[in-house]
């Protein structure tokens, strides 16, 4: 099972519970991962890092226990607010890209609007984006 938080992603053996963090080449960063799937053996991730927000597929090795390359499938896309999470579909992820994540007060209330509030979910075609 992978799991993602905020420093990286981690394997979780469920059979024993160990865990350990996914190898990955210098060039390749796991952090700030908000929401991760799975796909034909590689895992795809909506990353938000401030200077970095974007959709990525990792590439795994046959052990699944490293990144061997990461491709950006989706950086800066005209009406992203705080894109989150995401889920595979067949051979498309859909992801939400507008969270409302910045509407939110530190008491944790919405803060008020004027404008209409949409959760716009944005589609990728994983088949044409393969190594």
């Amino acid at each position: 099972m992978y799991v993602a938080f905020a420093q990286a992603v981690a394997v979780v053996e469920l059979a024993t519970r160990a865990v350990a963090y996914v190898d990955l080449r210098r060039d390749v960063t796991t952090e700030g991962v908000d929401g991760l799937a799975w796909y034909r053996g590689d895992l795809i991730a909506v990353q938000t890092i401030a200077t970095m927000t974007r959709v990525v597929r990792f590439d795994l090795d046959a052990s699944g226990r490293r990144v061997t390359a990461a491709d950006v499938l989706e950086r800066a896309r005209p009406g992203w607010r705080k894109p989150t999470t995401g889920a595979v579909v067949g051979d498309a992820f859909y992801y939400i890209a507008a969270s409302g994540y910045d509407r939110l007060a530190d008491d944790g209330a919405l803060a008020p609007t004027t404008s209409p509030v949409a959760t716009p979910i944005f589609r990728i075609d994983l088949t044409s984006r393969r190594r």
